[in-house]
C-alpha cells in the first residue's frame, strides 16, 4: 500500500505548478508569458499526470481500506488539481492560438 504523504507531495507539487504558471503569466493573453510555452505546457501536462496517477493510487487504496477518510480525502484533493492543471494547458494553449 502507498503512503499518503508521497500523495499528498504529489499534490503539492500540482499546487506549485499552478503557482507558477500563475506568476508566468500564462493565464492572461493580453499580456506577454514570463515562462516560454512549451515550459508551460509540460508543467501543466506533467503535473496533470501526476496527480491523476496520485489521485488513481489514493482513491483505489480507499476502496480497499474505507476507514481511512485521509487517503478519500487526498484522491479529492489529487482529481481537483489534475483537474485545474489540465484546464490550465487547454487555457494557455488556446491562448496562444488566439495570439498567433
Amino acid at each position: 500500500m502507498i503512503k499518503p504523504i508521497y500523495l499528498w507531495l504529489a499534490t503539492g507539487a500540482g499546487l506549485l505548478f499552478l503557482l507558477a504558471l500563475g506568476a508566468g503569466g500564462g493565464f492572461n493573453p493580453d499580456q506577454e508569458p514570463r515562462l516560454p510555452l512549451l515550459a508551460m505546457l509540460l508543467m501543466a501536462e506533467f503535473g496533470a499526470i501526476a496527480n491523476g496517477l496520485a489521485a488513481f493510487f489514493a482513491l483505489r487504496a480507499w476502496l480497499q481500506d474505507r476507514k481511512r477518510g485521509d487517503l478519500l480525502m487526498t484522491g479529492v484533493a489529487a482529481v481537483v488539481v489534475a483537474l485545474a492543471l489540465l484546464l490550465s494547458g487547454v487555457v494557455i494553449w488556446q491562448g496562444f492560438i488566439a495570439s498567433a
